[in-house]
């Protein structure tokens, strides 16, 4: 398995990866918009997507942004989606991911990295913690 950088042609199998996390599928009316979002992502200085590859197919991604907050002058990774397909779970994906953004994180002098997480994920959870992650605090939404 390998993990790097993601690359426009991965868009396809990395949105399908997200549908498997909770996300909604990209419409049809929307699939170039989403397309130029993810591309825009890529160039941004402030993002790094990493893609998990195992026999030429993209089975893991990892997106992770750089934010600075009011209370520290370093910044903070943040990795709003971290998903491994079905089928490739349980052989070391989602760590070997986490690791190399995690190297990622210190090489750009981050003071911490956090992520999201559903509720109803308890495996993942375990993982993060087996990273000594920590649980933090709750997150809150409202739609608009």
């Amino acid at each position: 398995m390998l993990v790097r950088p993601a690359h426009e042609s991965d868009f396809a199998q990395v949105t399908e990866l997200l549908e498997e996390l909770g996300r909604p599928r990209v419409a049809y009316d929307r699939y170039g918009d989403v397309r130029d979002l993810y591309l825009s992502q890529l160039d941004d200085p402030d993002a790094e997507h990493l893609v998990a590859v195992e026999a030429g197919a993209v089975v893991g991604f990892c997106s992770m942004h750089f934010r600075r907050r009011l209370n520290r002058i370093e910044p903070e990774a943040w990795i709003p989606d971290l998903i491994v397909a079905r089928e490739a779970r349980g052989h070391g994906t989602a760590r070997s991911l986490l690791l190399e953004a995690e190297e990622r994180a210190r090489a750009r002098g981050c003071w911490a990295i956090a992520l999201e997480s559903g509720q109803d994920r308890s495996d993942a959870h375990l993982l993060y913690r087996m990273a000594g992650m920590e649980e933090a605090g709750k997150f809150f939404r409202k739609r608009l």
